[in-house]
């Protein structure tokens, strides 16, 4: 089992960090460069597994194997359906346990009893495509990607869905990046029409870092207390639902402050401790982990509400904070999708046993308790799903293993 310490020596200050390109925007590019601009070039895709996933896929379509990535499966399905591709998909433990019916029953394809499954059969317009956004908004995403490309250029489309359901900010940075492709958009109460029109396609696009990954750049930069850390590239106005953590940050002491090259964050010498927050993090569920040992680490009181979904992720969210939570004597609850944290902890041992269920974003987000104890972490292969260079950054800022 791998020990993740800290070495107390001098830091580098200013540290750069460069972080990959956003994931989440990755894959609604290449859906809709696929669909709509072929010939348009992606720069800085994520170099994520789940991205390379999702490209494997899409230039070797007849047989897929998704091992952990529910984006690239559900977005894939969609693809795969629209083209008419006859495709058969399979999946890992995990993934096979996630989330996806309600998708493929949008799609109109025939229920998934088991894996493998087999995409097979055309797409045809319909007057209305209706999504259930209840258990992921993936399921929307994936539909108004391909829906215009289905209905043909000059064809309005019309897609129903409800104002209001948890990640929200991802079906509108959706909506963002096709109307880049020409996709006109016009919303009537909880009907959306999009139309694929004659608009000239893009020919370059540059996708920006990923905010989802920040968040563990912030936790560090919390944890260390003491070092400017430079994000290059990151806009500190984002389509990326997960940038609204710079306010969040701010209230546990991390500024942000926009460059001409992108976001340095660094440690508020003027902070103070606040009482109890109560968070909705409904809109960023991404972000949880992050945040909730970052409000840990600071023995800072809070309540993270809307996180009843994070048991549909590549982990069991809920279960593997609290198992985490419990190892490291940090006083937690769960009830009806909130988590609260207590800002008091029982005395530290020596070190403690970190059980990551496989899961990138809970080995980073528990990361940063290595700077006040050893941590011996059960893999730390997952944050390829994500970060594939997570480590490297942390040994340059005095992390090392043993």
């Amino acid at each position: 089992m791998p020990q993740l310490v800290f070495q107390h020596k001098e830091l580098p200050d200013p540290y750069r960090w460069i972080l990959p390109g956003s994931k989440s925007l990755s894959h609604r590019y290449i859906i809709a460069q696929k669909l709509y601009a072929p010939d348009c070039l992606l720069n800085n895709l994520s170099s994520s597994t789940d991205t390379q996933a999702l490209l494997k896929a899409i230039e070797q379509p007849e047989r897929v194997h998704f091992e952990d990535g529910a984006t690239p499966l559900r977005f894939f399905i969609a693809l795969a359906a629209a083209l008419s591709w006859n495709s058969t998909l399979d999946a890992g433990p995990r993934l096979r346990q996630r989330p996806i019916q309600d998708l493929i029953h949008c799609l109109g394809l025939s229920p998934l009893t088991q894996f493998p499954y087999t995409v097979e059969g055309a797409l045809a317009p319909r007057s209305l495509w209706e999504v259930s956004t209840s258990e992921s908004s993936q399921y929307l995403s994936a539909i108004l990607l391909i829906a215009p490309f289905v209905h043909g250029q000059g064809n309005p489309c019309q897609v129903r869905y409800p104002a209001e359901f948890p990640s929200k900010p991802y079906a509108d940075m959706t909506l963002k990046v096709l109307e880049e492709f020409g996709i006109q958009q016009q919303q009537n109460g909880d009907i959306l029409t999009l139309t694929w029109t004659h608009t000239k396609a893009p020919t370059q696009i540059s996708i920006e870092p990923d905010w989802s990954s920040a968040a563990f750049a912030y936790n560090i930069c919390l944890a260390l207390n003491s070092v400017h850390i430079e994000l290059p590239g990151l806009r500190k106005h984002s389509w990326q639902g997960d940038s609204q953590i710079q306010g969040i940050y701010d209230h546990l002491g991390i500024a942000s402050s926009e460059t001409p090259d992108g976001l340095t964050i660094f440690p508020r010498k003027d902070h103070r401790f606040t009482p109890q927050a109560i968070l909705n993090l409904s809109q960023m569920p991404d972000s949880v982990p992050a945040l909730a040992c970052a409000y840990a680490f600071k023995n800072e009181s809070v309540c993270l509400e809307g996180i009843e979904n994070l048991v549909f992720k590549e982990s069991n969210r809920i279960e593997a904070l609290m198992h985490n939570f419990s190892a490291l004597g940090i006083e937690h609850s769960y009830q009806n999708g909130s988590m609260c944290i207590a800002g008091s902890s029982h005395a530290r041992q020596p070190h403690a046993s970190i059980e990551t269920f496989q899961d990138h974003r809970i080995a980073m987000a528990f990361a940063l308790f290595a700077v006040r104890q050893p941590l011996n972490l059960s893999e730390t292969q997952s944050v390829n799903k994500s970060f594939p260079h997570f480590w490297a950054g942390l040994k340059d800022l005095n992390f090392d293993w043993k």
